[in-house]
């Protein structure tokens, strides 16, 4: 009896001593996952600022549509665009979905010309990045 005891007292120690080596691990795991995470994080804020959209008249005269692109090197990194009435960081800005979560760089859109202020087109892309928004301005001048 007395030798169960104590083969259940030390099995115990052991397996505590283990307990607290793991949990050491997972939390030295999760930090670095963190800051992997946050790598990865900037790595695509840094691609995206560099962007460039590129906004180009349709050849279709009946309509008010524009094809256009962004220009960056990412990939799989979908985005949402709008169209605004003004600059993006104007206060008081009207902005209107056109498209979400789209993943390819190339888009067509059918402008609403309500928002089509003194001749000028204005889009902005969004990235969402974890927590972190960033916008990519476009602006067409027509006429």
């Amino acid at each position: 009896m007395k030798k169960n005891i104590i083969f259940f007292v030390a099995s115990l120690l052991l397996l505590s001593c283990n307990n607290k080596e793991l949990e050491t691990k997972l939390k030295s795991l999760q930090q670095e996952n963190k800051k992997l995470k946050d790598s990865i994080v900037r790595f695509n804020y840094n691609k995206i600022i560099s962007s460039e959209m590129i906004i180009l008249p349709s050849n279709n005269t009946n309509e008010v549509k524009f094809d256009g692109m962004i220009y960056n090197r990412l990939d799989k990194v979908s985005y949402d665009l709008y169209q605004l009435d003004t600059l993006h960081y104007i206060e008081g800005v009207t902005k209107k979905v056109i498209f979400k979560n789209n993943l390819s760089s190339q888009f067509q859109i059918k402008a609403d010309e309500s928002l089509i202020k003194n001749n000028i087109l204005y889009l902005m892309a969004e990235y969402n990045l974890d927590s972190l928004k960033v916008q990519i301005p476009g602006v067409l001048y027509l006429k």
